[in-house]
């Protein structure tokens, strides 16, 4: 995007096409999972939906999520693994900085980060942007990258509390 309205504009006239979040989940490093959520055209596409194991050892959301994009982006060519319009992650400018230099210029990349205490709206950040995204009172487009993330955080949690289940009645072989 090259300005704080591109975002604004590629979900109205998108519609958001293909927009891929990714989602990590762990307790304190174990159990290391991530989520990819796929909306297209607005709507959860959930024959889209993956889960991968996470191989990082430790708590590392910067690593954890590095290698979730990799694994991802590798698969680009392939059948079902087509080329997003847009990966958001979850996070502020730090997560944003270290996984935006892995996706490449073709495909657009933000993050969303949850509101401080005192403020009342999801931040949304661009890559080589010093501030969030503005979206005034035109919020369509931000409710739903706000919805994108909290499927996203519903996928990967659901998928992290079935491993550590497993895991906890010996079922998981490590």
């Amino acid at each position: 995007f090259q300005a704080e309205d591109g975002i604004r504009d590629f979900c109205l006239s998108r519609g958001l096409g293909d927009v891929y979040k990714r989602q990590i989940s762990n307790t304190q490093g174990t159990n290391p999972v991530a989520s990819m959520v796929v909306f297209s055209n607005c709507e959860p596409d959930k024959s889209k939906y993956r889960k991968f194991k996470i191989n990082c050892k430790g708590p590392n959301d910067y690593e954890m999520m590095k290698e979730a994009i990799q694994r991802r982006l590798k698969r680009i060519d392939q059948e079902g693994w087509e080329k997003p319009d847009l990966i958001l992650i979850d996070g502020g400018k730090g997560h944003l900085n270290k996984i935006s230099s892995l996706v490449p210029k073709n495909i657009n990349v933000a993050s969303i980060a949850k509101p401080l205490k005192k403020e009342n709206i999801d931040k949304i950040y661009l890559p080589n942007q010093k501030n969030s995204v503005e979206f005034n009172k035109d919020i369509e487009p931000l409710n739903i990258l706000i919805n994108l993330r909290n499927e996203a955080h519903r996928f990967a949690i659901t998928f992290h509390k079935s491993r550590r289940s497993k895991e906890m009645l010996g079922q998981l072989k490590t």
